[in-house]
């Protein structure tokens, strides 16, 4: 174990924070205005039919403060974590909206992931001599979220890339997308350890080395 960082740990914590409410907060935005009838009110982020936009809201003690900063402190290769977030009845949506308004939600925390990356690659390029000490943390803002974007892409994982190949499976006329996804949901974050257990990780790693190298 290297030694003790105090700011180094603050800023993978922050930036990690960003990297998982913020989608979250997307997603929200995106459901709100395109399909509030399809939310469920949970009493928390959803009261009245009204959508929260306070982050604190969307942070789980668990996915958000316990599991980050234990993985944080024992210098963990990968550091993940995950938010609370507003459950949309799909299959409503679907009836009611059609198969575009889910792509769209789908693409919601993907359009996030590399809006906040450029965004800080931007910030870290031009102002880098006179941010001082927060240039390491716009470096973890960009490097948490490329290589968030490229696992919720990665086609054998059951996250937005895959939801979205399924729904577009649907408008071609195919399930089977869809059945394969049910099929490993329940099995996401096991899948998702082994597979960075393996010489599998390329699938992930490669591309987001190759686009963190353009933005850092």
């Amino acid at each position: 174990m290297g030694e003790f960082n105090l700011s180094q740990w603050i800023f993978q914590y922050v930036a990690l924070l960003i990297t998982i409410i913020g989608p979250a907060l997307s997603y929200s935005y995106v459901a709100s205005k395109n399909m509030l009838a399809c939310i469920r009110d949970d009493g928390e982020i959803v009261q009245n039919n009204v959508v929260s936009f306070n982050p604190v809201r969307y942070i789980d003690l668990v996915g958000s403060i316990v599991f980050p900063l234990v993985m944080i402190a024992l210098q963990a290769p990968i550091l993940f974590g995950w938010s609370k977030h507003i459950w949309v009845d799909q299959q409503r949506s679907f009836e009611k909206y059609g198969i575009n308004s889910l792509i769209l939600l789908e693409l919601s925390s993907i359009v996030f992931h590399f809006f906040i990356a450029f965004l800080s690659s931007v910030i870290f390029s031009l102002f880098s001599s006179s941010l001082g000490g927060l240039n390491e943390l716009f470096e973890y803002i960009i490097i948490f979220n490329i290589i968030f974007v490229c696992i919720k892409l990665c086609p054998i994982l059951p996250y937005e890339g895959l939801r979205i190949l399924g729904y577009l499976g649907l408008k071609a006329g195919t399930d089977s997308v869809m059945k394969f996804l049910a099929l490993i949901a329940p099995y996401n974050l096991l899948i998702l350890i082994v597979l960075f257990l393996t010489p599998l990780k390329v699938i992930i790693l490669y591309p987001a080395w190759m686009i963190l190298n353009f933005l850092l």
